[in-house]
């Protein structure tokens, strides 16, 4: 059995002068696919880049069709509601489910460490739910086995080993003197060399390129944001293949060089993401949930109860609405006075738990911005943050799931305090516990709930999901400018002597 990297590029040579790059990577590649080892690094690569694809798409779409069941069966059972009074259906509450971004059954990005459904009430604007990690913003964790997982971390490890011999081997077995001897440039043989791993990387994002033609006949999703995907993992796979090739060539031995780089894999893919992410959350630490549920029921207070429509909070409120109506005493205005209270105690709330809410996502922003600035340090991380923002499962499409659920929840609930305070007298609403009759005639009818609107969530556009990667790609190419540095400066230095 051979080594990999083990080639009849020295006896190639001759022929097809004219293109001694195409020629050294083709025998290359030939001696690859004789190879039983080099063989069984292709197949498993391959294998596992469409297990990978094809796991994360039915996984993404199984669950995807779960939460849409879900959510309409929270609809139903909300719409279902019998006659009661409005203000039960403000606390009765409502469940609504994120929709999966349709390249999250490539890239799933954030989605297994976020919550996928919030639960919406009046006077709170509760956390998401069904989350699988901690309680933490630092979403840079290795995901389950996808597509984009397997490019990210398992093909450059492959490229490693397909790759370390693929000079240090011709210097060891004495082919490269006799190719430098028959006339080849060093440079030439390292460009047909990284020629040849380049094609593997190409080879190896082609199941995932599949799988994005896919979504774009299905019309689901738009070509940029696949296009930028796809081109990013070619690049991070492509630079690694150049890097793979440039420091075999400057190893005299292939174990050497595959030591060497084995190294480089384990600090750029595993060691630096991990490292990154304690240094973020050292230096950019959160406060706990229970500190901020606590400093945000303590504003709430100075707030009033709007269960009280005799809070000294709201006496100022009070007077404006006598005025405006021209009366002098609650009892006779035209609208019912509770309502009215729970619907500016509901305004006034939103104003403050919008506050501690936005303090607590730019705080996970910034996080998941210094992370991203690691990505200087890691291709990895640079690769991870163009890929989930052009497939929409960053932490930015978390945060935009998180504002429209609010969003809909103080409509929701607004609607409920206007029914409240135009579809029932305050005699009414005042004696509802105390007189059969009155809680008879504040029940409204069950069509109310009905008429309700429906919670609907999208990822942000294609185009803006687009620019935002393309403004995250530096890391990614200096990454590649590094790699082609180091092939640059690999044939320069007589490295095959």
């Amino acid at each position: 059995m051979t080594t990999i990297g083990a080639s009849p590029a020295a006896h190639a040579l001759p022929a097809r002068r004219r293109r001694p790059v195409l020629v050294i990577a083709a025998a290359t590649l030939r001696s690859w696919w004789r190879d039983a080892l080099a063989q069984s690094v292709l197949w498993t690569l391959a294998l596992l880049v469409v297990v990978g694809a094809a796991l994360q798409f039915g996984v993404s779409s199984t669950e995807a069709a779960h939460r849409l069941e879900h959510q309409q069966e929270a609809d139903a059972i909300y719409a279902e509601q019998p006659d009661r009074h409005p203000h039960r259906m403000v606390h009765y509450g409502h469940y609504v489910f994120r929709t999966a971004a349709p390249l999250a059954v490539i890239e799933p990005g954030v989605d297994g460490f976020t919550g996928r459904s919030i639960f919406l009430e009046g006077h709170r604007r509760n956390t998401p739910t069904f989350a699988e990690s901690r309680e933490s913003s630092l979403l840079a964790r290795f995901g389950d086995l996808s597509g984009a997982f397997v490019l990210q971390v398992l093909a450059p490890l492959a490229l490693v080993l397909l790759g370390a011999g693929a000079v240090a081997g011709e210097r060891e077995r004495g082919t490269a003197l006799i190719l430098v001897a028959q006339g080849l440039a060093p440079r030439t043989l390292l460009l047909g060399k990284a020629l040849a791993l380049g094609l593997v990387a190409v080879l190896a994002v082609l199941p995932v390129a599949l799988v994005g033609a896919l979504l774009l006949l299905r019309g689901v999703e738009a070509a940029t944001p696949v296009a930028l995907l796809v081109a990013a993992h070619v690049l991070y796979l492509a630079a690694w293949a150049v890097a793979v090739v440039a420091i075999s060539a400057r190893c005299r031995r292939r174990g050497d060089a595959l030591v060497l780089l084995f190294v480089l894999w384990s600090l750029l893919v595993v060691l630096a993401p991990r490292l990154a992410t304690e240094l973020t959350a050292v230096t950019t630490e959160l406060p706990s949930r229970a500190e901020v549920q606590i400093e945000t029921a303590r504003a709430l207070r100075q707030v009033g109860d709007a269960h009280n429509g005799a809070d000294p909070a709201f006496a100022r409120y009070r007077q404006e609405i006598l005025d405006r109506y021209g009366v002098t005493r609650i009892e006779d205005l035209p609208v019912n006075w509770r309502g009215l209270v729970a619907e500016r105690g509901e305004a006034d709330g939103k104003v403050v738990l919008d506050r501690f809410a936005e303090a607590r996502l730019a705080q996970e922003a910034a996080q998941s911005e210094r992370l991203a600035a690691f990505g200087w340090l890691s291709p990895m991380l640079a690769v991870r943050a163009v890929s989930t923002t052009a497939a929409g499962t960053d932490l930015r499409q978390h945060h935009r799931f998180l504002r429209a659920a609010e969003a809909h929840r103080y409509d929701l609930v607004q609607r409920l305090n206007r029914l409240q305070a135009e579809q029932m007298t305050y005699a009414d609403d005042m004696a509802r516990n105390s007189s059969t009759e009155a809680s008879r005639r504040v029940r409204l009818s069950a069509d109310y709930w009905a008429a309700l609107p429906r919670f609907e969530f999208t990822v942000a556009p294609a185009d803006e999901r687009s620019a935002a990667a393309l403004a995250q790609l530096g890391p990614l190419l200096l990454w590649g400018l590094i790699a082609l540095a180091l092939l640059g400066t690999a044939g320069r230095a007589r490295v095959l002597s």
